[in-house]
Order: C-alpha cells, then structure tokens, then sequence
C-alpha cells in the first residue's frame, strides 16, 4: 500500500481498499511521517512556504506547521532511538490533532503533490468529503498563484476547480435530500482543516459557484432575516422599523412562532430588532441623516465657535469610530483587506485632523483650512454611501464593476503619463526659457496636456492666434511665462514643428489611449456581466457576515454597548478565568449524525456520477457504431476495406 501511494497508482490503492484493507489502520504516524518528509517535493515544500507568507491564513499556516512538524520528527529518529522518551512524548502531542484524522492528513499530502486521480481516492474515503474538497480547492488555487511554471499553475488550477465542481454537486445532493441537516454541514468545522469551515473555505478559495448554488443563498437568507420570515417584504419591515407598535399587529411574520402568553410580543420585538436586515436598515437610515447633518453644518451653520448642531456631528462620528476599533479588534490584519474598511478609517481621521485645524478659531486661515478639510471629509463619506447599496440585486454588480474599473484606471494612468510628460515636456521647453517658477512648470507640462485630452486645444503652439496679453515676460505677475522671440519681435518656435506635435499627441491620447480605456471598460463590464448573478450572491456573503457580526444595538445608541465592553474587558483584567477545555473535533452527537449522512448522500452522488459516465461512455459507442454502419451501406469500397480487415484479424 505504502509503495502504491509514493508511486502514484490510483488503481493499486482502489483495488486495496476494496478488498478489505483499513486505509485508517494503516496510516500511523510513522507511515505520515515517511510520506511527508521522504517523499515530499521540495519545490512544493518552497511553494507552501511562499504562499504561507504571502497570504497568511488560517488553512496554509495550519498545513504548513503541519509538514514542517513531520519532517522535524523525521530528523529527530536518531535521537528517539537513543532513549529520549520525552521527546517521542512530545512528538506524538504535537501530531495529535493529525493522528485523529490520518485520512484528511493522507488526502492534504496527495493534493499538495498535485496527484490528481490518486486524490480522488483518497476523497472518497475522508469523512467531511463537502468540507475536504473546499479545502483541496483553496490549497490548490494558492499554490498555484505562486508557482512559476505556467503548466504546473494551471494544471493545479483545473484540479482545483474539479473539487469544487465536486463540491457544488455534493452539497446539491445532500440538499435535495434534507436542507437543515446541508445547513449544518456548512458551519461543521474541523482542526483537520485549520478549525475552518466550508463557507470561510469557499469564500477564502474564491469558490463563487459553491457560494452561488441555492441551498448556500437560502442559509445567508436565513441569517440575513433572522426570525423574520422570508417571505416578509421589505417595506413591511422598514415601515415597522419607523412604527414599531406595527409589530404586534401582526404586520411582520415570523418563521418561529412564539409560544402563547404575556412573553409572546417581547419575543417578537426581540426578534425584530436582532435580525441583521434590521440592524442594516436602522444603520443605513442613520448614516444618511449623519450625511444630512453634516450637510447642513457646512452649508448654513458653521460657526467660529462648534454650535449644537455641530458638536452632535462630533458625537456621531466618535461613535463610527468605536465602531470601527471594535472592528479593527475582531478582525485584526484582515480589516484592512477591506477596501471600505479603509475608506472609513480615512474619513475618520481626516475628520479629526479637521477638528484640530477648526478649532484654532483666533486664527482665520486655521478655521478655514479646518473647514475645507471638513468638505473634502464629505466627499468621503459620501461615497461611502455606495457600500450600502451593495444588498441590491441590480445595483450591487453595477458597484463592483465600478471597482473593477477603477483598477482599469489605476493601469491605463501608467500609459497615459508616459504620453503627458513626453508631450509636456518637450512643448515647454520649445516654447520658453527657463521658466523658474514651479507651479507654472506644472500648469505647462502637466495640466494643460491633460486638458487637450478631453478637447482643449492648446493655442500657444500657433504663432498667429498667440496673445501676448495673457502672459508675462518678467514672470512676476501672475501669468504664465511668454514664449520666446527672435530679434524681429516674433515668436521663435518652428511652427512645423509644434503644430505637428500636438496633432500627433492628440491623435495618441483622444483615439487611441481613450479608445483603449473603452476597450478595456468593455471587457470588464462584459466579464462581470457574464456572472452577473454569481458575483453579486458571492460579494452579498461579506455583507451578511458583517452585519451578523454587529451588535444589535441600534446606532447611535451602541455607545453605551461599547462603554459596558471596555468596562467588562477591564475587570476582566483583575482576575484570570479558567480556560474552557477544548472540545475535540467530530465527537459531538450532531456533528456524528451530520458527517454519517453526508456519508451516505456522497455514496449516492459517486453512484449517480458513474452511472451518468458509464451512460455517456455507452452513447458513445452506440454513435460510433452507427457511424460505421452507415459508411458500410453507403460506400462500397468501404464494405471491402472492412471486410478485409475482419479476415485480418481472424
């Protein structure tokens, strides 16, 4: 068996496994140990090693520890053979966890050795084969985003989108079958899989088609709405956000229904404030009226000294800000992957530095440049607007395509001033000498060719039409620097020259630089557009997490909810608690009963998948019969040849 597995022969290990052998018996620690130190690639060990450090997740820093303790157990044999049985003690407690699953350990080691037939086997035999292929899917994509040959990067890439196809059609069965027990298995987690579980996994993978497929839609619904039932329109729920007696006029339906008596409205109350679509409303009716405002004090009511109004803008902010540490807190390095994260964080701050200059209210330039800081703040929040309109089915695709774009942007401005300065450059130093002052320098080489872009034509390259009344000579006025003359008092530049120019720099730039951000704009909306649906259920996943991760506390009212948890962690501080013992994975009853069904549910789905190829492999020689038949009737020359043959092989 140990030969079949390091010699890759699927059929060998298949034929083994049917005839009795226990692949669990067999895999020890020291057969683990061999597998992962003797017959485990370097380069694979290299490219693991850069992907932990590139990308840091839970996944690739549990693997990663995983193989570097095996080979480190290798290398202390000869010290173990010696009579160090604390250090043999040792060993085995750090491999506990992996000895308690040898099956996903076996199935890790064949993924990461890109054996593909070989892994399938393998998969067919771990338990939590949903989870397992999750994981396969998200080793495979990582390991391939740095791997430097293009081959071996896109083989790894297609066996990874076999596990998730394999996935989607997996968790397809056992939802056909029982939708709350498919429910569980999307939570169910396993310290075999670094603790993750199937959701962080196909979000982590990027598996949009794991996220996309009903049974997973109707799990966020289901989170997204709480108690609330699903088939409550939305309008019902934000009129009762507004007109909470509505409630119990049985105007909001719920999925549960509440045992009778005097603690039958309280629950419902209860339930419809903690339900995240709720939370989400009240945050976003609150952070438009922020918006209003702050609009407001801007425009009618800032004064040298903070008025009421103005302090309460204070207070709403300070509020977003305890938010986001409590964010910050939760999240750690990953807040920051969050591009929306960062755009709150940056509003905040350029609203405490506009607190600062604003407050220096002797000084008028401080007050004003407090004030402008605090308009171009505006613009920030206001745009982060945008992120609340991410839950809508039609709108939430049209923002990401905005964001792709933006990356569009971010490259074609590379090409762009490559034309721009050379263009800027080359007509300034044409048209005047030595011009001193810096901020005309960029008007000339930078501003106006970005203008021409967008239809200025520039007049001081045509020696007829210049005006010598928009410029100065001496440069001390506030006036661009004059071209230079010759001794008859006429401009110097070779017309011939500079008309060309601008001509050539406006045909690169209007038709063809402008043409190609088209192109590119195209081809981003077209390829978001082809998975319209798939990416907007994909990105919803991020939005329901967050606002299931939110207090239920109404804003600004979650104050006093993040007061009492300092208050709580700082007592907290005083004394030590004990430590809760973990728990081990897979022994409780329901995660028992869930991983026997999903047992049974991949037994039919391998019983289906090869039926369905045996049948295609049927029809197949069915047409190649018919095929050749058809050519024996029509043809015969070819009843000949054919018959010829047939003498040939008898």
């Amino acid at each position: 068996m140990f030969l079949a597995l390091v010699k890759d022969r699927p059929k060998f290990v298949r034929l083994l496994l049917d005839n009795g052998l226990n692949l669990k018996k067999f895999l020890s620690c020291d057969v683990l140990t061999e597998l992962y130190s003797e017959n485990f690639s370097a380069l694979v060990f290299r490219n693991l090693h850069i992907a932990k450090n590139s990308y840091n997740d839970t996944l690739l820093t549990f693997v990663w520890k995983m193989v570097t303790n095996f080979q480190r157990s290798k290398k202390e044999d000869d010290s173990m053979k010696d009579g160090l049985e604390v250090q043999i003690v040792g060993r085995y407690l750090d491999a506990s966890p992996i000895t308690r699953h040898p099956l996903q350990a076996l199935f890790i080691w064949a993924v990461l050795q890109n054996k593909r037939e070989l892994s399938k086997v393998i998969w067919e035999q771990t338990r939590g084969c949903t989870l397992a292929a999750l994981g396969a899917s998200k080793l495979l994509k990582s390991l391939a985003k740095v791997k430097n040959d293009i081959n071996a990067a896109g083989e790894s890439e297609e066996i990874a989108n076999e596990y998730e196809t394999r996935a989607v059609e997996l968790f397809s069965e056992c939802y056909s079958s029982d939708e709350d027990l498919a429910e569980q298995l999307l939570v169910y987690s396993c310290e075999a899989w670094g603790g993750s579980n199937c959701l962080e996994l196909a979000v982590e993978a990027k598996d949009q088609q794991f996220i996309a497929q009903p049974g997973v839609q109707n799990f966020l619904s289901k989170q997204w709405y709480g108690h609330i039932s699903r088939d409550t329109k939305n309008w019902k729920i934000i009129l009762c956000l507004l007109f909470l007696p509505l409630i119990s006029c049985g105007f909001i339906s719920f999925r549960k229904k509440p045992l009778d008596g005097k603690q039958t409205q309280l629950w419902k109350y209860g339930a419809f404030i903690t339900s995240p679509f709720v939370v989400f409303s009240w945050t976003a009716i609150f952070y438009i009226g922020f918006l209003l405002l702050f609009a407001y004090v801007l425009l009618m009511n800032f004064q040298p000294v903070p008025t009421g109004l103005e302090i309460s803008v204070y207070g709403l902010v300070f509020v977003l800000l305890c938010d986001e540490i409590r964010q910050l807190y939760m999240s750690g390095i990953k807040y920051f992957t969050d591009m929306w994260n960062i755009m709150d964080m940056l509003g905040i701050l350029y609203f405490i530095t506009g607190i600062v200059f604003r407050l220096h209210k002797s000084n008028p330039s401080s007050l004003y440049a407090g004030r402008v800081i605090f308009c171009l703040d505006y613009i920030i929040f206001t745009v982060r607007l945008i992120h609340i309109f991410t839950v809508s089915r039609n709108l939430g695709p049209k923002i990401i395509m905005l964001q792709r774009m933006l990356i569009d942007v971010f490259f074609f401005l590379f090409l762009f001033a490559v034309w721009v300065i050379a263009f800027g450059v080359a007509r300034q130093g044409i048209l005047r000498l030595n011009e001193q002052r810096w901020e005309w320098i960029f008007r000339s080489v930078i501003y106006e060719p970005y203008l021409a872009v967008f239809g200025q034509y520039p007049s001081d390259v045509d020696g007829t039409t210049y005006d010598f009344e928009h410029c100065t000579f001496t440069g001390n006025e506030s006036k661009p620097l004059c071209v230079e003359m010759d001794s008859d008092e006429h401009p110097r530049f070779p017309e011939w020259i500079t008309i060309p120019l601008v001509c050539i720099y406006m045909l690169s730039t209007n038709i063809l630089l402008v043409n190609l951000l088209i192109a590119m704009f195209g081809y981003t909306v077209g390829s978001v557009q082809e998975n319209n649906d798939q990416v907007w259920k994909f990105q919803r996943y991020f939005l329901v997490q967050e606002y299931c991760n939110r207090l239920t506390i109404p804003f600004p009212f979650v104050i006093f909810a993040y007061f009492f948890m300092v208050l709580r962690k700082m007592l907290h501080c005083c004394w030590k608690e004990e430590a809760p013992e973990p728990t081990v994975c897979c022994s409780r009853n329901e995660d028992t009963e869930t991983l026997a069904w999903e047992a049974v549910m991949k037994e039919n789905y391998l019983m289906k998948s090869n039926i369905k190829a045996n049948d295609s492999a049927e029809q197949y020689v069915t047409m190649s019969t018919t095929s050749v038949d058809s050519l024996v009737t029509s043809d015969p020359c070819f009843l000949l040849l054919f018959l010829l043959l047939q003498v040939l092989v008898q």
